[in-house]
């Protein structure tokens, strides 16, 4: 991959960090629930809050992704599926930028129940779907 193409891919995936991070802010305020209100309200608004916990589970998933392969440009690592140790082509690193798999090892890694979720020190570990 050539330095043009990974200050792309970097510009990408810093906004969309940046979107992610916005969203994920929005995404906590709608985690409260109004204790006001009569059981219906009170019921409405526990769902609503666990549609919201949902979802930012995953924006914050996507997130650890994005902040992955950022990590990866830096280590001059980025775009090198970690399934197989094949570069991953470049028209998927355009739909995905912060895809860790090459699309077979993807599809492997979704038939075992993996996401490619990263731990905090940056090593990747199953998360069952």
């Amino acid at each position: 991959m050539t330095a043009t193409q990974q200050n792309r891919f970097k510009k990408m995936l810093e906004t969309k960090r940046t979107d992610l991070r916005r969203e994920i802010a929005a995404q906590r305020g709608r985690l409260s629930v109004d204790l006001m209100g009569d059981a219906m309200d009170q019921g409405r608004g526990i769902a609503e809050r666990d549609l919201a916990f949902q979802s930012a589970g995953r924006t914050s998933a996507t997130l650890r992704l994005v902040e992955g392969a950022l990590r990866e440009i830096g280590e001059n690592t980025f775009g090198t599926c970690t399934g197989c140790g094949n570069e991953i082509p470049t028209k998927r690193l355009e739909a995905v930028p912060w895809t860790p798999y090459c699309v077979a090892c993807q599809e492997r890694a979704e038939l075992d129940g993996q996401e490619g979720e990263r731990d905090d020190h940056g090593s990747w570990f199953a998360m069952a779907s």
